[in-house]
């Protein structure tokens, strides 16, 4: 595991590159980028990313884990972050993995609204595969359930100040379960919509869930209606986005974390 920085380095990415634990096999060509979630949910997800990268890497895979630009250990402040400047800090982490590992071609493997991401971005440049686990799709949905959860906290007897919600009406910027919130960043996430999505400059995209929603349902028919070469795996796991906590819950997820690596290796755990 080898942490480091890269891209500008006025305001540089913080990326932990996983390198292959066995060498000379079939994945040993492979490189994937792990795309993270956001605000509260990189918070419960980050032990079970850094174990999907252990877990890629012992099979042989050249991984790659990063921070968003104003996210993390990343240069920047969250209040300024974008989706544009989000996708091509991917695009820049892809370069990077490249270059690093030596791959010609790199998958992306994404969660929640780090799997939107890598489908927006997959959208305009090529990737080997695209693994969308659980992924954001109706941004006007995702934003709702957010800020509905942030008032199920405030009526918590175990209510957190840091959950302490200000200028969520529009009456300017705030924060939103403990993250600052800004006005355009909320609503470029509005704006998306993956059931819009038209093609993917993937060789094969996966959608990984944990469970049935509406929202999967249609996108799974979308693409299948799109002639997009994807396959649906459902794994029965932690997948209650939408349900307040009193305190940040740690996703474990292990139904997930095989499901995906054998997705990317072709090999059975």
């Amino acid at each position: 595991m080898n942490p480091f920085y890269f891209g500008n380095p006025e305001k540089p990415l913080f990326g932990v590159y996983h390198p292959p634990k066995i060498q000379q096999n079939l994945n040993g060509n492979k490189g994937v980028l792990l795309c993270y979630p956001q605000a509260r949910e990189y918070e419960m997800t980050h032990w079970a990313m850094r174990r999907l990268a252990d877990m890629l890497s012992k099979a042989g895979v050249h991984v790659l884990r990063f921070d968003y630009s104003g996210t993390g250990d990343s240069a920047g402040n969250y209040s300024s972050g974008s989706l544009t400047q989000w996708k091509a800090d991917i695009r820049i982490a892809m370069n990077e993995l490249k270059d690093t590992a030596w791959v010609k071609k790199v998958s992306l493997v994404g969660l929640r609204l780090g799997a939107t991401l890598a489908a927006l971005v997959a959208e305009e440049t090529e990737v080997e595969n695209l693994v969308l686990w659980d992924p954001v799709v109706n941004g006007k949905d995702y934003m709702k359930e957010l800020r509905n959860i942030q008032k199920d906290l405030s009526l918590s007897p175990y209510y957190l100040p840091k959950f302490a919600s200000n200028g969520l009406n529009g009456n300017g910027p705030g924060q939103l379960l403990g993250y600052p919130s800004s006005h355009e960043l909320d609503s470029s996430i509005e704006e998306i919509d993956l059931i819009k999505t038209f093609q993917f400059k993937a060789k094969k995209s996966f959608l990984v869930i944990s469970g049935e929603t509406i929202g999967y349902c249609r996108l799974r028919d979308h693409l299948a209606q799109k002639d997009i070469p994807f396959e649906c795996r459902l794994a029965p796991d932690t997948g209650n986005w939408d349900v307040a906590v009193e305190s940040l819950g740690i996703v474990f997820a292990e139904n997930i974390l095989k499901a995906i690596t054998e997705t990317v290796t072709g090999i059975k755990s």
